[in-house]
């Protein structure tokens, strides 16, 4: 969780949108055109899993399209999008104090850098670590703020640390509401609770093995926030090479559902308080006191 660094795919998504939803160059409701699934940027083609032509900001995440995400960015730019993100707190430690924990990489892209933006904004050419991830996903459940991740429990002398502003508390809202509708129809319903909302992502990324990207071996990840109103808990499923299903909304979020479930119900998350059964009226009427046919 703290030394061991991936591409994060799709699961970077939110970071990317956040970032341009902030700048105001785009809203949630604005339509792109995705293509039918294959766009190039120079000589290079951008694929999408499952073909789509117009699709809104709103959607575009909740599908989980490359080609919208690179589209929006475009407007964005890259020094822009690699300040965000560092917002984040990716390509720094998060400071957990974790011996030997690692920063990750988010490298310097020029604005002529087209396809190393698009790749960027999907969640390619950076690494994380799950830690990063998952406290940087917290900061949509914080109202914008992230905050340090720490190990341990903190005591009640412990004194608050003021946490950094990613982004605003109205961004942060948009983009989390944005990810409860990838569980309720998008490509995250495998980590759907039924008594309680979440919200979240999933991720289906290439792993990169002697410089180049593997047609076989993937990391499959789902990072999720329960319950949306008042969140509790943010978290992160990763596995590393799945075989047969590869894809995150397949293996992780499933993962997510049986962990988080299992967490809301020790902690009573997001169940309304029961009320007391009514009295019954029990009326004995006739000869038949017994309450058989009467």
């Amino acid at each position: 969780a703290f030394v061991d660094t991936f591409e994060p795919g799709s699961t970077f998504k939110p970071f990317s949108i956040a970032a341009a939803l902030e700048a105001g160059v785009t809203h949630p409701g604005e339509i792109f055109d995705c293509e039918g699934g294959r766009f190039r940027i120079g000589r290079r083609t951008i694929r999408d899993y499952h073909p789509h032509d117009l699709l809104s900001v709103s959607d575009i995440l909740k599908v989980s399209s490359n080609i919208g995400t690179a589209k929006i960015i475009a407007r964005l730019g890259a020094r822009r999008l690699v300040d965000a993100v560092r917002r984040f707190g990716f390509g720094r430690v998060s400071g957990s104090g974790f011996p030997g924990e690692v920063g990750g990489s988010v490298r310097e892209i020029r604005e002529r850098q087209a396809i190393e933006r698009a790749n960027l904004s999907f969640g390619q050419g950076v690494t994380v670590t799950p830690v990063q991830l998952v406290a940087a996903m917290a900061v949509f459940a914080n109202g914008g703020v992230r905050v340090t991740p720490r190990i341990t429990r903190a005591s009640a002398d412990t004194p608050a640390v003021a946490g950094e502003r990613a982004i605003s508390e109205r961004t942060a809202r948009i983009v989390l509401e944005m990810m409860r509708q990838v569980v309720v129809d998008g490509t995250g319903k495998g980590a759907a609770l039924p008594h309680v909302s979440v919200a979240g992502k999933t991720g289906t990324a290439q792993k990169v093995k002697d410089g180049v990207y593997s047609q076989t071996d993937y990391v499959a990840s789902f990072v999720g926030i329960v319950p949306v109103v008042n969140p509790r808990l943010v978290i992160g499923v990763f596995i590393d090479e799945p075989r047969g299903f590869r894809t995150g909304g397949m293996v992780a979020a499933p993962v997510f559902r049986e962990v988080a479930g299992y967490a809301v119900d020790r902690l009573g998350i997001g169940y309304p308080t029961p009320r007391p059964a009514p009295a019954q009226r029990i009326e004995t009427r006739g000869k038949n006191p017994g309450g058989g046919p009467g």
